[in-house]
């Protein structure tokens, strides 16, 4: 029995001659005289890509059994065994309903993620002086991520619509992109209503896309895949379109998910810009594999990517047909109803002047104002000084003096030409 057999035997591609020594002694050792009738070799690999192929070579570890990400009702099965090992029996247990509510919100969840889910559970009761309710496993099943995707996610704040002010019409929008496939499968069959494979935020930086991205994973609880499109790239041969395989194939294997690749245009970048640079043949080959990708998704995967970006025109047509970044979605800069929340939403009346002062600002450089205000304030406070010297609103339009908005005319010309000729799709 041999456990991470990849370690053991990885690809002999620019692999140091002492390992390249080790790959082959072992092959030796299938194939000579140790080989006999009465010995049986197993081993075992969660990265079953890296192994040598001479390996699995027939004659020598041929047989090979793919153990998968267990299904909803499996995931039953494993928590009802988990409980009863573990001597834990509340009357809710034989409720099949709320059962079925906890292995929802587990979606990709491994045996040792539901036991460590339900020790968690176990200790909060413990230290809360509380009965050890399904409500607990709700609650905590959110703050888990599944094991084998921890080295794909980036860690997601606890983040949900109410932190995104405004932008109301492009919630919508993702709402019905993303959750309504799940909550109305049947309704989504009877109108032959196919889902969208894939979704492109785009706009100018600083006003939440990659928060609207976190959002809308957290509503609907699948599992967040979060990649910048510059990770992807690797020197070596194939490394980047391996990459991007393995970050497909993870998030079917633990659908339902949601695949955020931020800065797509850096490997979706159109081909009519390459030349005929080693980069970009990279980025020719990658561009190729992500195409691939989405063409292979089907209904059944429950997986949807997300890409953001603020250089649309960057992008290959062949990117955006019906099929694939179909749904194009403009969050453009806050306008004036925005403004007005934003302003509520720090405890400062919006006026007129203040509506006029901020146009043309970002989402972050209207909190980077407000943050600048406070910081302020906690100066003369620490200065012993009055608060009174002069109101938040003189303040603030001192600030907006100093912290000036980065948005050109220019640039709200370069997305107000896109949006006219793709449409603003919400």
């Amino acid at each position: 029995m041999i456990d991470e057999i990849d370690a053991l035997c990885p690809k002999r591609n620019n692999l140091p001659q002492h390992k390249l020594d080790l790959v082959n002694t072992f092959l030796s050792c299938l194939d000579g005289p140790f080989s006999h009738p009465s010995t049986f070799v197993i081993g075992t690999t969660n990265k079953i890509s890296d192994i040598d192929e001479a390996i699995r070579r027939p004659g020598r570890i041929d047989r090979e059994i793919e153990i998968p990400v267990p299904d909803t009702t499996t995931r039953k099965e494993i928590l009802r065994s988990i409980f009863n090992n573990n001597n834990v029996s509340e009357a809710w247990m034989t409720d099949d309903k709320k059962l079925d509510q906890i292995v929802t919100s587990c979606s990709g969840f491994v045996a040792t993620d539901l036991l460590l889910l339900v020790r968690k559970g176990i200790d909060y009761s413990i230290e809360n002086s509380c009965a050890f309710s399904h409500e607990i496993l709700l609650n905590l099943a959110h703050k888990i991520y599944p094991s084998a995707l921890k080295e794909l996610i980036i860690e997601i704040p606890n983040v949900n619509w109410s932190s995104i002010i405004g932008y109301d019409e492009i919630k919508q929008k993702l709402k019905e992109a993303v959750e309504w496939p799940i909550l109305y499968k049947s309704l989504f069959a009877k109108y032959s209503l196919k889902p969208s494979s894939g979704i492109l935020l785009y706009g100018p930086p600083g006003n939440s896309k990659t928060t609207m991205a976190k959002c809308i994973a957290t509503e609907s609880s699948m599992n967040f895949i979060s990649i910048k499109g510059p990770e992807i790239f690797s020197m070596w041969v194939g490394e980047s379109e391996r990459k991007l395989r393995e970050i497909f194939s993870k998030a079917r294997k633990f659908s339902p998910s949601i695949i955020f690749i931020d800065e797509i245009d850096s490997i979706g970048k159109s081909r009519g810009f390459s030349d005929s640079s080693s980069s970009s043949m990279v980025e020719s080959r990658i561009l190729s594999q992500l195409l691939n990708e989405m063409d292979g998704l089907s209904e059944n995967d429950c997986l949807i990517v997300i890409g953001a970006t603020n250089k649309p025109t960057d992008l290959d047509s062949a990117l955006l047909r019906p099929g694939r970044f179909d749904n194009l979605i403009y969050v453009p800069l806050p306008d004036d109803e925005t403004r007005k929340k934003i302003f509520i939403h720090n405890n400062m009346s919006p006026t007129d002047v203040l509506i006029k002062k901020t146009k043309g600002y970002s989402g972050a450089e209207l909190f980077l104002c407000f943050k600048e205000l406070r910081m302020e304030e906690l100066r003369q406070e620490l200065k012993g000084q009055s608060q009174n010297v002069e109101d938040s609103k003189t303040k603030f339009i001192r600030i907006l003096n100093k912290i000036k908005p980065r948005t050109s005319d220019e640039v709200i010309s370069y997305f107000d030409k896109f949006v006219d000729q793709f449409g603003l799709n919400y």
